[in-house]
């Protein structure tokens, strides 16, 4: 079984592989602006070192943000585009902010995503639960949620905690690795019944 792992809404081109349940290949990169032009050739490299060709992929776990709407969009076209190719190919889907979530599942989390003009995207979860619906939401708003909950910690992606972290001061921060996440929670993602209907999770005010 061979299973292709995509992230490019969280600061960072995210890629890892699993072949018969063992993790053969991860990275997480910054390739700015070039996700579109280096992705493929990426996922190709990684498959090649493994003797495995793009067809061969039996299944494939994506996060469709919230995040940088451009780049949720690069990962569910080249899912779509491979479901089209390959109808058998089973597809699941999981935001970024949930994967973030099971950093910690011991506490509250409030996890955060870089929205632009002081604000984020923010979920709120327990043990990988929502605690409230995902969305853009004010500094003041979290700092509410984690005075509410004082055992709440706060989780941000790796790709974009130097940007964050002026911000963030006064809160407990953790850091994660969203790629190792989703290679190591396959049970939390949803399966797609109708590939053709994959949408970017696109919250209210998203320009990131």
């Amino acid at each position: 079984m061979i299973k292709l792992f995509i992230d490019t809404s969280t600061g960072l081109l995210g890629l890892g592989l699993k072949v018969d349940g063992e993790v053969k290949g991860k990275l997480s990169l910054s390739v700015r602006k070039n996700t579109a032009e280096q992705i493929l050739p990426l996922i190709n490299k990684m498959l090649e070192e493994q003797e495995l060709k793009f067809a061969q992929i039996d299944e494939m776990y994506l996060t469709p943000g919230p995040g940088s709407y451009t780049g949720e969009r690069i990962g569910l076209t080249i899912a779509k585009t491979f479901a089209v190719l390959k109808p058998e190919v089973k597809l699941y889907l999981i935001t970024s902010l949930k994967a973030l979530s099971l950093k910690d599942r011991t506490v509250p989390v409030a996890t955060l995503l870089d929205a632009r003009n002081n604000a984020y995207f923010a979920g709120f979860f327990k043990d990988g639960t929502r605690l409230a619906d995902e969305k853009r939401m004010e500094a003041i708003e979290v700092s509410k949620f984690v005075a509410d909950n004082p055992t709440a910690k706060v989780i941000v992606s790796d790709g974009q905690y130097e940007q964050l972290k002026n911000q963030l001061r006064g809160f407990e921060v953790e850091i994660a690795n969203i790629v190792d996440l989703m290679l190591e929670n396959e049970a939390e993602f949803d399966k797609v019944e109708n590939p053709l209907t994959m949408k970017p999770v696109y919250l209210r005010g998203q320009n990131a």
